[in-house]
């Protein structure tokens, strides 16, 4: 019986010495894919080199050839690289994805996917233009969350501008929300785009933002109105919705009037008054 116990303690030592060296092999085997940039290094394979890259693009100011050159990424070149920076297991070149995203404000979204057959897939989209800003000429405009980027578009020219905003506060990169009636006029102007509101933007030729009580539109046929309503520069967007939608409810409504009136003020709620 001693014996047999014995005999039974010597197996379990053994069969705990192969378990905790099996476990020292596989730890060492993980740290030398991660080190050697995910070769293994201990079987001397050649690296992984970039075989094929596929771009998506929405947009068409940033083409694939752009966004490669700035992430740097080409066939023949290291699949996996120790400058990526984000380690072996993640599929993200993060260092080089922000700091292209910082440099090109236009994009809104890009990831990188790298494979370990070789491929690398890029995906990006652009920021959709609400409306121009900086004057005519100049190819920038402004999102719906009021940030302004360079946009290609070929009838940037045809979209409503939004004037009145100091040259200072017209940098790439920057956002129009310090800005109070910058913002009232991108909540206007959004909620106006989806088209079921008598005034559409397309109608619309610019929005003067100047004021400190009210927004002054420019129709491109030229009739111009003043429009405010309640909480139109709240913290909270939603608040003011309903009170933007009946503001813009009245307006239209005097605009129709076919006494051909071409001044219109709508800073009130409620009430709108017009002119010749």
């Amino acid at each position: 019986m001693l014996f047999e116990d014995r005999y039974f303690g010597l197996i379990k030592c053994g069969i705990g010495f192969i378990g905790v060296a099996l476990f020292c092999v596989f730890v060492h085997f993980l740290l030398d894919f991660y080190i050697s940039g995910g070769k293994f290094l201990w079987l001397n394979e050649p690296e992984a080199k970039i075989t094929t890259i596929n771009v998506t693009t929405i947009g068409n100011t940033l083409t694939p050839e752009i966004l490669m050159e700035y992430l740097e990424v080409k066939k023949g070149k290291e699949l996996f690289s120790k400058e990526d920076g984000d380690g072996i297991f993640s599929n993200v070149f993060s260092s080089r994805q922000k700091k292209i995203i910082s440099m090109a404000p236009t994009l809104l979204t890009l990831s990188v996917s790298r494979y370990f057959n070789g491929t690398v897939d890029i995906k990006s989209s652009e920021r959709v233009p609400l409306a121009r800003i900086g004057g005519s000429g100049m190819p920038l405009a402004v999102s719906s969350d009021g940030v302004i980027f360079v946009c290609r578009r070929s009838d940037i020219e045809n979209i409503v501008s939004i004037e009145g905003v100091p040259l200072t506060a017209i940098r790439l990169g920057h956002t129009l929300t310090s800005l109070r009636m910058a913002v009232a006029a991108l909540r206007f102007l959004e909620r106006t785009a989806d088209g079921d509101l008598p005034i559409s933007i397309s109608a619309l030729s610019s929005v003067n933002v100047s004021s400190k009580d009210y927004i002054s539109l420019v129709f491109r046929d030229g009739r111009v109105a003043k429009l405010a309503w309640d909480y139109m520069t709240s913290a909270d967007a939603e608040k003011g919705v309903a009170y933007l939608e009946a503001q813009v409810l009245g307006l239209a409504g005097s605009m129709q009037d076919p006494r051909g009136f071409r001044k219109f003020d709508a800073t009130i709620m409620g009430r709108c008054s017009a002119s010749k």
